[in-house]
Parts: C-alpha cells; sequence; structure tokens
C-alpha cells in the first residue's frame, strides 16, 4: 500500500494502486483500494474502484476522531 493509518479502536486502513483484483472487478488500467484490518490483522474489508480506461491512484488515507476514514 502507499499510506497507512490506525483509527482510535486500533483499525489499520491501507490505501494504494492495484492492477489486479482484490474486492472488486478491475475496470482495466489502475484501480485504488482501501482495506481495512482489525487490530489483530483479521481483513475487515476491501474495496477497489476506478474508471473504465484510466489510472485511479490511492496515495494517503487518513481518519478522523469521528471514525470517518477519508482516502
Amino acid at each position: 500500500g502507499n499510506s497507512i493509518a490506525t483509527d482510535a479502536n486500533g483499525n489499520v486502513f491501507v490505501a494504494g494502486t492495484t492492477n489486479g483484483l482484490l474486492g472488486n472487478a478491475s475496470t482495466g488500467g489502475s484501480d485504488f483500494f482501501v482495506a481495512k484490518y482489525s487490530g489483530n490483522l483479521g481483513l475487515q474489508f476491501v474495496q477497489q474502484l476506478g474508471a473504465t480506461g484510466s489510472t485511479t491512484l490511492g496515495s494517503a488515507v487518513t481518519t478522523n476522531v469521528s471514525g470517518n476514514v477519508y482516502v
């Protein structure tokens, strides 16, 4: 991943770029993804998003005190 953040509950969020399949079907080119892991590093979810025929980058992830996640 390109960026890692944690929240107040100890969850870990990873954002990055992939050329393959992680969560959803690849749109071709590069897609961005965000993944959430529990404090003991069990995968909670992964979301992959992109636009057909273009490169979509996930360069940073952060959280706030309300538990929101921003990519």
